[in-house]
């Protein structure tokens, strides 16, 4: 099997971090925590700093990784929150190109090609995933006001199934 070249993003944006603050005290051995969006029609990828980090840290770490490896590579979000047909679940996500891969097909062409599962692992810390393009804020859907007195968890419910068939 050959050998993966695999980036643990926690630990290079906490270098990152160190290099570009003048205070090194913080505590290195807590990982830094990722915000990262994609912005869909540019393919670049936004890395929201977390307490101690500049935005230009993060965002240079994260860029330098992707252009190493370029569009083809594969990257996994963990322990992140993702909405699907059954509402807020734990699930990682794998990202190949602009794309949301399938994990069980990637295992089994990596394995079938002997090459690393994924070049760059984001740890979310709990945080819900997005794609950037989706309204993660609404005051309503097909026909419902979430604002109503009258709105019911059915309408709610029944409006979560509509926009994950539709979209927003």
């Amino acid at each position: 099997a050959a050998a993966a070249r695999f980036v643990d993003m926690a630990s290079s944006t906490r270098r990152a971090a160190k290099r570009s603050r003048a205070d090194a005290s913080a505590d290195s051995s807590q990982p830094e925590l990722l915000r990262v969006s994609v912005d869909p029609r540019s393919g670049k990828f936004r890395a929201t700093p977390s307490k101690g980090q500049t935005a230009q840290s993060v965002h240079d770490a994260l860029e330098a990784v992707l252009a190493a490896w370029g569009p083809a590579s594969v990257m996994q979000f963990t322990n992140c929150r993702v909405a699907d047909a059954d509402g807020v679940v734990w699930r990682d996500v794998w990202v190949q190109g602009r794309l949301v891969i399938d994990p069980m097909a990637r295992f089994w062409a990596a394995q079938a090609r002997s090459v690393p599962l994924c070049r760059v692992r984001v740890d979310c810390a709990g945080l819900l995933l997005s794609a950037g393009f989706i309204d993660v804020q609404i005051n309503g859907a097909f026909g419902r006001d979430f604002s109503a007195d009258d709105l019911t968890p059915a309408d709610v419910a029944d409006a979560r199934r509509a926009l994950l068939s539709h979209g927003v």
